[in-house]
């Protein structure tokens, strides 16, 4: 299990995993804005991957979307991911999970759905049942307002 790193210096980043596919369009979107809006009044900048993007377009170039999510992802503090849907297709959230562990980024999920995965309890360094129960545990960790 990935040891737990609070940010020695701020602002900390965070980076919003979670599936896109299998979730409805306006909740996969919707949670990020909630998270983003709740821990940036704490001094926490957010990645949010479906900023910016018409995901509806289909459009986009696999590269560009793929490079970019990682970038951000490397020069993210903790990422914080959703599970919360049983029939999302989990792809891009499963291997940005993986590459936030071989870097030691802390790994917390929200969420219910793939608690049983041998893989996800692996990987993660701390569950959360919701996305409320989870953002005051990363605002009191990275928050700068302690």
């Amino acid at each position: 299990m990935m040891t737990e790193q609070v940010c020695c210096y701020y602002p900390c980043y965070g980076y919003l995993a979670g599936p896109i596919d299998g979730a409805p369009f306006d909740i996969a979107v919707s949670w990020r804005r909630y998270a983003k809006n709740d821990l940036s009044k704490y001094g926490i900048k957010v990645f949010d991957p479906t900023e910016g993007k018409d995901l509806t377009s289909g459009t986009y170039d696999p590269g560009w979307i793929v490079g970019n999510d990682i970038a951000r992802l490397k020069s993210s503090n903790f990422v914080l991911a959703g599970f919360a849907w049983q029939n999302a297709a989990y792809i891009g959230t499963s291997m940005e999970i993986r590459i936030a562990y071989e870097r030691g980024t802390p790994i917390y999920v929200w969420g219910l759905a793939g608690r049983n995965s041998y893989w996800l309890r692996y990987h993660v360094t701390k569950f959360f049942d919701s996305l409320n129960d989870a953002l005051p545990y990363l605002v009191y960790n990275y928050g700068t307002a302690r």
